[in-house]
């Protein structure tokens, strides 16, 4: 009975050491993406997470640490995002040219603070530059390759223009950061023109779909 006791207990333990973990890291997030790093307070943090300092520290160490831990999973699952889609065996080309656009967008719209937070901090650290840096020599040396191959092949069967899997994510990419990175001064545009920032978001991602297919399509035929 005692060491069943012992399985519960721990069991117990380890969901509410996974609550506290998220409670932390949700509440991080929000700090950096309104006051950026420099501005963020690890004893702020720990009060909105409803922790103790202490706790904070015990979990994540360091606000460095804390972090990086934020910024490499959003990295990590964004591009997860892309490469399932590209490697998804059920889905026709022109189904996967979308998604990665349309999953792109939505990744952006839960966090539409996100882009313009992560660009400022590259822009004046540069140890966090070079650590990005890194990261995407290793994505882009591990990953491009096949996906290169793959988004070739899919380009013979369609008849589509070529272009470089590269390219293709810096298109997506631009098109889609842009209305993150502009919203400061969209909003007037937004309000008058759209009613409210989902019916906008809406009808860009639309019409970035749309311009990423004229730019591939040999002929319009095809995406009617």
């Amino acid at each position: 009975m005692i060491t069943s006791g012992r399985k519960v207990n721990t069991g117990r333990h380890r969901m509410l050491s996974e609550d506290t973990e998220q409670a932390i890291l949700l509440a991080a997030e929000q700090e950096f993406m309104q006051k950026g790093y420099e501005g963020t307070k690890t004893v702020t943090i720990a009060r909105n997470a409803g922790v103790t300092h202490a706790m904070l520290h015990y979990y994540f160490g360091t606000k460095e640490r804390l972090f990086n831990k934020i910024f490499n999973e959003k990295m990590s699952l964004l591009g997860k995002m892309v490469t399932d889609v590209i490697f998804e065996p059920d889905m026709t080309p022109l189904e996967k040219i979308t998604a990665v656009v349309d999953r792109h967008f939505d990744f952006l719209a839960e966090h539409p603070d996100l882009p313009r937070f992560l660009l400022n901090e590259l822009a004046y650290n540069s140890e966090r530059r070079r650590m990005v840096e890194h990261k995407l020599r290793f994505a882009w040396g591990k990953l491009l390759p096949p996906l290169q191959l793959d988004w070739d092949k899919m380009i013979v069967e369609e008849g589509m223009k070529p272009i470089s899997m590269i390219d293709f994510i810096l298109d997506v990419v631009s098109l889609n950061l842009f209305v993150f990175l502009a919203l400061p001064v969209l909003d007037v545009v937004i309000d008058e023109f759209y009613g409210s920032r989902k019916a906008f978001f809406e009808a860009r991602k639309r019409e970035n779909v749309e311009i990423i297919m004229q730019r591939l399509l040999q002929n319009n035929n095809a995406y009617e």
